[in-house]
């Protein structure tokens, strides 16, 4: 099996959710090319009906070797994920996302767990819904 890059403490990381109509969303910093990917989560109530866009996306290699920025602390994603991240990002202004992997903390069970049972409501909740099954050949 790969070995995976240690990512933060998830405690450092990711603030605990106020309620079960919380979630956290990816602000994607704009950037072109190969400018490094930027990011930081925030929270937003389903009930305030936020303004996202939900990714859904191939995980792919189980290794988790590309870096990307959140809140000012490193974090390796997938390669398919960091892909995504660099098609899907505008150069001049910040996007909104939901993206399983990085606004659930994979790390606390139970709310992964509230997080996944939810997930049809999230992205219903989205204003559009991008699946990526990687760049084009």
């Amino acid at each position: 099996m790969a070995e995976t890059t240690k990512n933060p403490s998830s405690v450092s990381l990711y603030s605990p959710l106020a309620s079960e109509n919380e979630i956290r969303l990816l602000c994607l910093l704009s950037g072109v090319g190969e400018d490094p990917i930027e990011c930081t989560l925030q929270h937003a109530n389903l009930e305030h009906n936020p303004n996202y866009e939900a990714l859904s996306y191939v995980w792919g290699s189980p290794t988790s070797s590309e870096s990307i920025e959140i809140s000012g602390k490193e974090y390796f994603i997938r390669e398919n994920l960091s892909s995504a991240l660099q098609h899907l990002r505008h150069p001049q202004n910040a996007r909104l996302f939901w993206i399983d992997a990085l606004c659930i903390n994979q790390e606390e069970v139970s709310e992964r767990n509230d997080q996944v049972h939810q997930m049809g409501r999230i992205y219903r909740s989205a204003v559009k819904v991008i699946v990526w099954l990687g760049p084009s050949d």
